[in-house]
């Protein structure tokens, strides 16, 4: 992953580490473009980066301290960030008062970004992340070694071994990712957005704070009319959209058959800014669907529009993705990767990618369709609604119990600051899968360029949460949005849903009335069937696939899966949906990648994957 690399020694000297962090730094080069940046050096500390050409990532400039920053803001000049970041350091020698002060800066800057922060004279270092934490990093504390770094391979490759949680594994078979600040890796944490990591180098001291949580529970807008909301989102929508455009790159909107995107052609079209859109059209079931809604958006609004076909992906792609995010990105993902490197061959790597991302999750109403009564029904509820793989086909896999599952979800969701349980659903959708999928998805594109979402911009994201979720009901905040943006084009299908999306047709309000109120009333098999029509997601028979059966059972044999797996379930495991298949071998390619052994991918460089 392009991004900063931290490891520091609470004890003594890291010479002897060296042949670990140089291994690790080099082996996050993953391609001729990359290069490595040697950020800071001392007895104790290593700090580098890893970028391509155009990835920001870069030293400000500051005669007294070493200021990085990784990422970007885009409400803010460099003279006023430097200015405020100034003000930050005087207040180094005081915790308090810098917890005050970062708190203060991140609430009022929009970006995705990552600062890190050494003064050389007091012997401090601090590091800090955006409000929504857009750039993804972990951290793990090991033998006396504070390491952190934008990619889970540089952790891994500087210990000598590891231990994998199995909790973390069933949760990613669960619901598509691990919860909370898990990773599938033992004592590997995810750090979780506006944190502060403070190192006194000297005394070896150290903090991990959380400066802020939404409480999605509070609703700051709840005197407010639809109509004041629905102008107030489009005009931060706006400025969100503006601020993200650059004027010395290719601007590239994703653009599918569905809601989040067409609102964002809509908007980006009224501000005459330059910008193309691109549709991906082959691999993946619906594709065909969006690229025809894509294509009808992009003529009524006569807009330059790209069709990228992409092919079957092969075992290359797969290790690509498996390097890349070693885990946290899904294998059903793998052929967006052709996507990206035909938008690079077209466009140049100096471009900006947008996304619809969060606007499925901003706009509506997320609390529960029933009444939930306790924590352990909430938690049942979730695994209901969320599920790919069932928890008794879990408990065979890895040997934990559904009951040991849902103590853990119940544990996270106790620790949530909203007190409602329908609140409580409500930040599980927003933030789980929200960080957990999409946050990584984004770090994906970020291999090839720049990647911003404009519903994830920080005034957006915090005016809609603070919108009253009886207007968000039934989607009726969205259409009154969509509505005043163009009427016209709510009449285009929503390729997902195959209806359009205006509340005067019947088969919108018939479909919105299905899915809301009748579906997650529906038993947790009916659903999950459900889903796999709608997204045409097939079964498929391993004993059918010669080459995709040999390799699970290859993988079946590593000593260390064998360790967490029960082979002989995995070896039983013949008929599962496409999903599945991808979620299992994520983690188990990903397991058998990170331990220090040749990867069984090695040979599968040009097998089609199913």
């Amino acid at each position: 992953m392009p991004g900063i690399s931290l490891i520091y020694n609470l004890k003594q000297s890291i010479e002897e580490l060296f042949p670990n962090i140089n291994l690790a730094i080099r082996q996050s080069i993953h391609n001729n473009d990359f290069k490595i940046i040697d950020l800071l050096k001392t007895k104790n500390l290593f700090i580098a980066g890893t970028k391509y050409e155009n990835y920001p990532l870069d030293f400000l400039r500051n005669d007294e301290f070493k200021v990085i920053l990784e990422g970007k803001i885009y409400n803010k000049s460099v003279g006023q960030i430097n200015k405020e970041i100034n003000s930050i350091i005087r207040k180094i020698g005081d915790k308090v008062a810098l917890k005050m002060s970062v708190l203060k800066f991140i609430s009022e800057t929009d970006g995705d970004y990552l600062f890190l922060i050494y003064d050389s004279k007091k012997e401090m270092l601090f590091l800090f992340n955006d409000l929504l934490g857009r750039l993804p990093f972990y951290f793990t504390l090991w033998k006396s070694n504070i390491i952190i770094s934008r990619e889970i391979r540089f952790l891994s490759n500087i210990l000598e071994n590891r231990d994998y949680d199995k909790i973390g594994i069933a949760q990613s078979l669960l619901f598509g990712y691990p919860l909370g600040e898990r990773t599938f890796i033992e004592n590997f944490n995810r750090v979780p957005p506006a944190s502060l990591i403070f190192i006194s180098l000297k005394s070896g001291e150290w903090e991990n704070s959380r400066l802020y949580n939404f409480n999605f529970e509070i609703k700051e807008h709840s005197n407010l009319s639809m109509q004041k909301c629905t102008d107030e989102l489009i005009d931060l929508l706006t400025e969100s959209c503006k601020a993200r455009l650059s004027p010395n790159a290719k601007n590239v909107l994703s653009l599918s058959g569905g809601l989040d995107s067409r609102a964002l052609a809509i908007i980006l079209k009224s501000t005459m800014l330059d910008f193309s859109t691109a549709t991906y059209l082959g691999y993946k079931e619906f594709a065909d669907k969006d690229a025809v809604g894509a294509e009808e958006i992009a003529r009524r609004l006569n807009l330059k529009w790209e069709l990228i076909k992409v092919g079957t992906p092969k075992g290359i792609d797969v290790n690509k993705l498996i390097k890349y995010k070693n885990g946290l990105n899904t294998l059903s993902s793998v052929f967006l990767l052709t996507f990206y490197e035909q938008l690079v061959h077209k466009f140049g790597k100096n471009m900006v990618y947008i996304t619809g991302d969060g606007g499925d999750k901003i706009f509506p109403d997320h609390r529960p369709a029933q009444k939930i009564r306790s924590l352990k029904e909430l938690a049942e509820y979730l695994i209901s609604n969320k599920y790919f793989f069932t928890p008794a086909k879990i408990e065979r896999l890895l040997g934990i119990k559904e009951a040991d599952l849902i103590e853990g979800i119940t544990t996270l969701l106790y620790s949530y600051p909203e007190q409602g349980l329908e609140f409580k659903f409500e930040r599980f959708t927003i933030v789980e899968r929200g960080i957990k999928w999409l946050f990584e998805g984004e770090d994906r594109n970020r291999f090839f360029f720049w990647s911003v979402a404009p519903y994830y911009g920080q005034f957006v994201f915090n005016y809609a949460m603070n919108v009253p979720d009886n207007l968000k009901s039934g989607h009726k905040l969205y259409n009154n949005f969509l509505a005043r943006l163009s009427p016209e084009l709510l009449k285009v299908k929503n390729a997902l849903w195959n209806v359009p999306a205006d509340s005067s047709d019947i088969r919108f309000r018939t479909f919105n009335f299905m899915k809301d109120t009748v579906y997650p009333k529906l038993p947790g098999a009916v659903k999950r069937r459900l889903r796999m029509m709608i997204t045409k997601t097939a079964k498929i028979d391993l004993t059918n696939h010669k080459q995709m059966n040999e390799l699970v059972e290859k993988l079946s044999n590593n000593k260390i899966i064998s360790n967490y797996f029960s082979v002989n379930e995995l070896k039983k495991t013949k008929v599962m949906n496409k999903t599945e298949f991808y979620l299992l071998l994520t983690i188990l390619l990903a397991i058998d990648d990170i331990e220090p052994s040749e990867s069984i991918l090695d040979s599968y460089y040009e097998q089609e994957f199913i």
